[in-house]
């Protein structure tokens, strides 16, 4: 017999024509027969995958968020399948068929492969590409002012008091934290803090700005009685300090009291 190859587009992997010759050698001249037999060659089997690749991990260190990553194949039995072909459905993928390798974005993408024999019959198996981002925040501040309040106590400003728009390109800032962020009477005048800024991986970068602590409330003034006596005629200059009766300042020092009028003389007996 002979065997030709007429596989086409169908239902089987291979067509094989094959032509039977039959020859009866009792008769002279010997009688030939042939008939033509189609086989079909038929698999029903998806390819056997052996092994699909692990989780893979990447890193993106800059503002593009993306990360270069290359996805290995996965393997499979050869021994019963036949023109496998495998594809992949990442869209960050450099091709669909073959490897998924390509440029991911931070975060966590899922991948199939799908192995396709000539048969039509198909098998997957899943990846995971996971690209951290290890880029640090940037971090912005802006100088503040805070004022000491008239019970003299201790001003805490919030963590992110003194942001100015910090951002990160990849994630999300999750967390301020100002230090120092108390302030009290000791610290008047102006104050250097590091604020820091921390996003959803962990990343960290920091920056400086001034508080400036102020003493806005008015001294409590309390003042007493002066008894003063006159000579001749000749007016008394009174001190301020003669009337003082214990004037206190809530954050500070009282450096000057003054009184008016503080000339006295006999038209002000009484």
């Amino acid at each position: 017999f002979t065997d030709v190859d007429i596989s086409s587009d169908g239902d089987a992997c291979a067509d094989i024509e094959r032509t039977w010759l039959v020859t009866f050698n009792c008769f002279l001249p010997p009688l030939e027969y042939t008939f033509v037999q189609t086989i079909k060659q038929l698999n029903a089997f998806e390819p056997i995958i052996i092994s699909c690749p692990d989780t893979v991990f990447s890193m993106s260190m800059d503002e593009t968020c993306f990360a270069p990553v290359t996805v290995d194949l996965p393997t499979f039995d050869s021994s019963c399948s036949f023109g496998v072909v495998t594809t992949n459905d990442s869209q960050f993928s450099t091709s669909s068929i073959g490897a998924a390798t390509g440029s991911y974005p931070v975060g966590i993408t899922d991948v199939t492969y799908t192995l396709t024999d000539e048969c039509g019959n198909a098998s997957t198996c899943d990846v995971v590409v996971v690209v951290n981002d290890t880029g640090a925040p940037i971090c912005n501040t802006q100088d503040i002012t805070v004022t000491i309040p008239s019970t003299g106590e201790s001003v805490t400003i919030a963590s992110d008091a003194v942001d100015n728009v910090s951002e990160d390109a990849c994630g999300t800032i999750v967390s301020y934290s100002t230090t120092p962020n108390t302030f009290s009477c000791s610290e008047l005048g102006d104050n250097t803090v590091v604020m820091t800024v921390t996003d959803d991986s962990g990343n960290s970068s920091t920056c400086t700005a001034t508080v400036t602590v102020v003493d806005e409330v008015a001294p409590i003034c309390n003042a007493g009685t002066a008894n003063i006596t006159l000579f001749s005629n000749i007016d008394v200059t009174v001190p301020a300090s003669l009337v003082d009766a214990g004037s206190t300042d809530a954050c500070g020092t009282i450096v000057s009291t003054t009184i008016t009028p503080n000339v006295f003389g006999c038209g002000d007996i009484g």
